[in-house]
C-alpha cells in the first residue's frame, strides 16, 4: 500500500528507516516538521510498516532568466528486503506523473549515487567546487564599504529579497519565500550556527552569511559556509574581509560553491586545491515545454530533431523537430535516439553533445552552461 505519510506513529517510521538508511544528527530528526505546503512525503506500507519512501518538494526554480514551478525529490530510502524489488521505481513513476500533472516542469535531486538515478532520466548537472582554505590566506584585510549586524527578524524581508536576487543569477537557484519553513536561518537551537547580514554605508542590506564553527581538532576550529549571497564586488570583499577576522579563531574555512566564481583570485595564492564534485540531478518532466524555454534563449540556426523515450512519463516519449523558434513533437520514430539521463544533461547545459561523444551537430545541444547551482539542500 502506498500513501501520504502524515500520522504522528508513521512519521516515526520515516525517521527510524531515514536512521537506518543514512547518518544523520539528532537536530535533523525534526526533518519532516519542516515541509512546506505543498511538499509531503508518500511511501509504501507493507503490513502497516513503512519499508520504502520519499519526500516531494515543490520549488520556484530560477531557469535560462525565468521562474519555473519545479521538484526536488528527498530522503528516498528502503529496508534492504525490498531493495531490488522495483518498489521505489514504483514510487518514482507515481510522483513523476503527479509532477507532470501538476505542471512542474523539472524535478531535481541530490544523488547517494548517479547510476541509481540514470534509469528514472536524471542527468548530470555537473560539477561545483569546494575549496578549503586558512583565512589568514585572504588578501582583503579590511572592511571597506559597509558594516555587519547579527540578524533579526526584522530584517526578513530584505534579506530574502537579496537572497532570492542572488539564487537568480544561476540557473536552479530556488526562489523562495520568507513565510516558509526552510534552512536559511534556522539554527536547530545551535550555538555553533551564526547569522550575519552586510550592510552598505548607506543602510541598504547588501550580503549575508549564515555559517557554523565547528571543532576541527582539540585545539582547532573550522568555518563552514552554509549560506552566502551578496549584491556587488564590494559587498563580495567585505564578505571576505569578514571571514578574514577569524583568522586566530579558525585554522581552516570549507566553502561549496559554482564554478563560475573566481573566489581564489581574492587569496594571497590563487593556486590552491579545490576539489570538483558532481553534485544534484535533474531531470525533464514537461520535455515540450522546457524546450520551448530554451529555443527562446539560444539561436536554432539549422533545423534538428531526435527522439526519446521517457518509461516514467509517456507523455514525453517522442520525435521532436525544431526548427529555430518552433518545436514539433509527433510519435516516436526512433530516429536519433537519446537516452533521457543524456537528454537532461544536454537539455540544462551541464554537459554538451560533444562532450558525451553524441552525434548531435547543433548548438540547442552543444552550449555549455556552468552557472548552475542549486541554493538550498532539501
Amino acid at each position: 500500500m502506498i500513501k501520504v505519510i502524515n500520522s504522528k506513529k508513521d512519521k516515526e517510521q520515516y525517521i527510524d528507516l531515514i536512521r537506518y538508511c543514512f547518518y544523520i544528527h539528532e537536530r535533523q530528526s525534526n526533518f519532516l516538521k519542516q515541509l512546506n505546503k505543498d511538499s509531503y512525503a508518500f511511501g509504501y506500507f507493507q503490513d502497516k510498516n513503512l519499508k520504502a519512501a520519499m519526500i516531494s518538494h515543490s520549488f520556484t526554480y530560477n531557469l535560462w532568466g525565468q521562474t519555473i514551478a519545479g521538484n526536488g525529490i528527498g530522503a528516498v530510502a528502503t529496508y534492504p528486503e525490498l531493495r531490488n524489488s522495483g518498489l521505489i521505481s514504483k514510487l518514482f513513476e507515481l510522483e513523476l506523473k503527479k509532477q507532470y500533472k501538476n505542471n512542474q516542469l523539472v524535478s531535481t535531486l541530490y544523488p547517494f549515487k548517479f547510476s541509481f538515478y540514470r534509469k528514472f532520466g536524471y542527468g548530470s548537472l555537473g560539477h561545483y567546487k569546494i575549496i578549503n582554505i586558512d583565512p589568514k590566506q585572504i588578501s582583503i584585510k579590511k572592511i571597506n564599504h559597509g558594516y555587519f549586524k547579527q540578524y533579526n527578524t526584522n530584517l526578513a524581508d530584505k534579506v530574502y529579497f537579496l537572497f532570492n536576487t542572488w539564487a537568480c543569477n544561476y540557473d536552479f537557484g530556488i526562489v523562495r519565500d520568507k513565510n516558509e519553513k526552510n534552512s536559511i536561518f534556522e539554527t536547530y537551537k545551535s550555538k555553533s550556527i551564526h547569522n550575519y547580514v552586510y550592510f552598505d554605508n548607506k543602510g541598504s542590506v547588501k550580503g549575508f552569511i549564515k555559517y557554523e564553527i565547528k571543532e576541527k581538532t582539540k585545539f582547532s576550529k573550522i568555518i563552514y559556509i552554509k549560506y552566502i549571497s551578496w549584491k556587488d564586488k564590494e559587498a563580495f570583499e567585505d564578505l571576505l574581509a569578514f571571514l578574514y577576522f577569524h583568522r586566530d579563531q579558525c585554522i581552516e574555512i570549507e566553502w561549496t560553491l559554482p564554478q563560475n566564481i573566481p573566489v581564489e583570485l581574492y587569496f594571497n595564492e590563487p593556486r590552491i586545491e579545490q576539489k570538483y564534485v558532481f553534485s544534484w540531478m535533474a531531470r525533464a518532466v514537461n520535455l515540450l515545454k522546457l524546450i520551448e524555454l530554451k529555443i527562446k534563449n539560444i539561436n536554432v540556426n539549422r533545423p534538428f530533431y531526435f527522439s526519446v523515450k521517457d518509461n516514467y512519463i509517456e507523455e514525453n516519449t517522442g520525435t521532436y523537430y525544431i526548427d529555430r523558434s518552433e518545436v514539433t513533437k509527433k510519435e516516436y520514430t526512433g530516429e536519433n535516439d537519446l537516452f533521457l539521463s543524456d537528454l537532461s544533461s544536454m537539455l540544462f547545459g551541464a554537459y554538451t553533445a560533444k562532450e558525451l561523444s553524441i552525434d548531435m551537430d547543433c548548438e540547442f545541444f552543444n552550449t555549455k552552461n556552468d552557472n548552475i547551482f542549486i541554493s538550498e539542500f532539501f
